[in-house]
């Protein structure tokens, strides 16, 4: 897959997978209708032609036919005209839930934060599950890290990985 079907492909299951937390129990219909109307907004940057490749046209329709479903409980009418539009036989409701994937919720790059001294300072894209040194010497590597802490040293280094570092840093 191409990085951006790739990227449609996560976000079809983040929002299968979230939405279903939000509608077992809880009932947040709001951010499950948000959760539906982010991975719409991101369908729709997709231009598909009659002549894209049929690899692109396949998570397009992966991702509206589970937007669809997703909708379901929710607008059953309109989900039932949509269902049958895409070509598949009446009754939505015997289509079954969706499920995710839990090889798409995975991801090998995250973007992490970047503090100095608590003080936001800028993200930086790494490798799933890097650890504190590496962290800290890519943070290091962004021009305006490096200009903050030049003037001082490092005393601390906080770090929760896959979400921030942040530098304790002791000016002269």
């Amino acid at each position: 897959m191409s990085a951006g079907e790739r990227k449609l492909y996560r976000k079809t299951h983040e929002t299968i997978s979230k939405v279903t937390e939000d509608l077992e129990g809880a009932f947040h219909f709001n951010t499950a209708i948000a959760q539906i109307m982010e991975l719409m907004n991101m369908l729709d940057e997709f231009k598909l032609v009659p002549d894209s490749i049929p690899q692109m046209k396949a998570v397009c329709r992966h991702a509206l036919e589970s937007i669809i479903l997703l909708i379901s409980p929710l607008a059953p009418h309109i989900a039932e005209e949509c269902w049958i539009a895409l070509g598949h036989e009446p009754g939505i409701m015997s289509a079954g839930w969706p499920k995710a994937d839990p090889q798409a919720l995975k991801r090998q790059e995250v973007e992490i934060a970047i503090q100095i001294n608590g003080k936001f300072r800028g993200t930086m894209l790494v490798s799933t599950g890097i650890d504190q040194t590496a962290a800290q010497e890519s943070a290091l590597k962004q021009p305006p890290v490096a200009k903050a802490v030049a003037d001082g040293q490092i005393i601390k280094v906080v770090f929760v990985p896959d979400k921030l570092i942040n530098l304790v840093v002791k000016f002269k």
